[in-house]
């Protein structure tokens, strides 16, 4: 359900995305089987341009699968993508295939593939040359087709990510998509929060408006959460639904 919802809020941002390259890059590599980098800062909307770019892909009616780097222990991290055997480790109490087994014949999207451990990145590296996996304490290799979506954050203070996995996936022909910050693209902040207005409004059965006064605002801040921020502010504003308290507390967010 979470991952039809996605694709939706994806649809819909298409337009959008479309303004800057995001769209024009989306069409090139969606029917592909390329291993596809997505970059941005927290909030872009990464896992978003992976779950459009798996519902436009030939795989779109297989698995698309999700695993996530960031705040996991290696020797965990490793067993959730390649899987174990049973008595690989102190706690591997039963075999268990890991997500890129899950995966087969479909998607797998890493979020946040720069925190992968460098113990991870030359075996996750050559399972996508190979196209096998090997589970953690297991000697047999087990053939996969799994078509890789990676995301990866680049921050304000670090223009570039320098990444040596990123490097890695680039030299095995992977493409980058490179995702602006809202700040960068404050024209399109009225249509987009328009378009959440309308959607929160359909989710919550409501009919709030924005006041113009209050659409300036919104164009007038940074979102340093970028568009996961927008949307949690427009959906505060469909739930309280009341334009005038609405404008007046975010309004005197931007002053504090």
């Amino acid at each position: 359900m979470r991952q039809s919802q996605d694709v939706q809020l994806a649809r819909e941002l298409l337009t959008h995305w479309r303004m800057n390259g995001v769209g024009k890059a989306l069409a090139q590599v969606a029917d592909t089987n390329a291993t596809v980098v997505i970059r941005g800062e927290a909030g872009v909307g990464k896992g978003l341009v992976a779950a459009l770019i798996h519902a436009m892909s030939p795989r779109c009616d297989r698995p698309f699968i999700t695993v996530s780097c960031a705040a996991r222990r290696p020797d965990g991290l490793e067993s959730e993508l390649f899987g174990h055997e049973k008595d690989a480790a102190s706690w591997a109490f039963r075999r268990k295939p890991g997500r890129l087994e899950f995966a087969n014949t479909g998607t797998l999207f890493v979020r946040q593939v720069d925190a992968l451990p460098g113990t991870a990145q030359a075996r996750f590296l050559r399972a996508l040359e190979r196209s096998e996996v090997q589970r953690l304490g297991g000697q047999a290799t087990i053939p996969v087709d799994v078509r890789v979506l990676a995301s990866c954050t680049s921050r304000p203070e670090a223009a570039t990510d320098t990444s040596a996995l990123r490097d890695a996936l680039c030299r095995l022909d992977a493409v980058e998509i490179a995702i602006p910050p809202l700040r960068e693209r404050r024209h399109q902040t009225p249509a987009l929060a328009a378009l959440l207005l309308a959607r929160f409004n359909r989710e919550y059965q409501h009919q709030t408006v924005l006041w113009p006064a209050t659409v300036r605002l919104l164009t007038e801040y940074s979102w340093p959460g970028n568009l996961r921020e927008l949307a949690d502010v427009i959906r505060r504003f469909v739930i309280v639904d009341d334009p005038h308290r609405n404008h007046e507390e975010f309004q005197a967010r931007l002053a504090t």
